[in-house]
């Protein structure tokens, strides 16, 4: 197989320094490509787990009394679909409100009071019977 000779030509030699340049639109590329990874380090960073019992306000949002410390939490805003899972969940796991019901929630702390957080995109990651021990 014959070598491509513009490869050789734009090659550097060994042990020369490899010269790289970027038009203004591959340079906005790589920038907000960037500060696309750099985001999702810092929404990662920023994801925290409860585990406590958690009850229903008259309105209908999730509050959690965590395990060991009585930390309380709120659910903040969640899609529909998993919120009406949850609810239906709940429901029957709590037998009318007569059970306790354990919950590990995944999400978004957010600070909304001095005596209560929120946990904003809230992902339930188990639900059952029973309380904290």
């Amino acid at each position: 197989m014959l070598p491509n000779p513009a490869f050789e030509r734009d090659s550097p030699e060994a042990g020369e320094p490899l010269n790289f340049t970027l038009d203004v639109n591959s340079m906005r590329l790589v920038i907000t490509i960037t500060i696309l990874f750099t985001s999702f380090g810092v929404f990662a960073d920023n994801l925290f787990l409860v585990r406590g019992e958690v009850k229903l306000s008259e309105s209908g949002i999730g509050i959690i009394s965590e395990c060991g410390t009585n930390r309380i939490f709120q659910f903040g805003v969640m899609a529909s679909s998993p919120y009406f899972k949850f609810i239906q969940k709940f429901e029957n796991l709590s037998a009318g409100a007569k059970y306790p019901v354990l919950i590990e929630v995944e999400g978004n702390l957010v600070q909304a009071g001095s005596n209560m957080s929120s946990i904003e995109s809230p992902r339930v990651i188990a639900i059952s019977r029973g309380g904290c021990d």
